[in-house]
């Protein structure tokens, strides 16, 4: 059985690559795949434009009140797989625990505070 995770880009709610080539990801700590990234040709390109446009269509009038609330929910989505984050960032990029783990502590924190910059 394959588990190694091929990573999708996610395109108007959802993921998909049909067709699309994958190129290996390798771990710097022990040089095996640790996951499958697809290679965005011109194609998924223009269809993430498109979708991210009529997102933006959609949302333009949205309250500030709105914004916080979804920055929030993505902020709480961070807390919520921290120690996921903390384990990507060691396997992917060889981050060192101590600083994967601060990396994955901020996540949250950091959106928090963008949506306290309401301007």
């Amino acid at each position: 059985m394959n588990d190694i995770p091929r990573l999708l880009p996610w395109i108007g709610g959802t993921a998909d690559a049909a067709g699309a080539a994958f190129s290996p990801l390798v771990s710097p700590i022990d040089e095996s795949v640790a996951s499958h990234v697809v290679e965005s040709d011109a194609g998924i390109v223009d269809a993430a434009i498109k979708h991210a446009h009529r997102a933006y269509l959609a949302n333009q009038e949205a309250t500030t009140a709105k914004r916080v609330a979804w920055l929030a929910a993505a902020a709480d989505a961070m807390d919520q797989i921290e120690a996921e984050l903390v384990r990507s960032l060691i396997r992917v990029i060889g981050k060192p625990r101590r600083a994967a783990t601060f990396e994955a502590k901020r996540a949250g924190a950091f959106i928090r505070a963008c949506a306290g910059m309401r301007l």
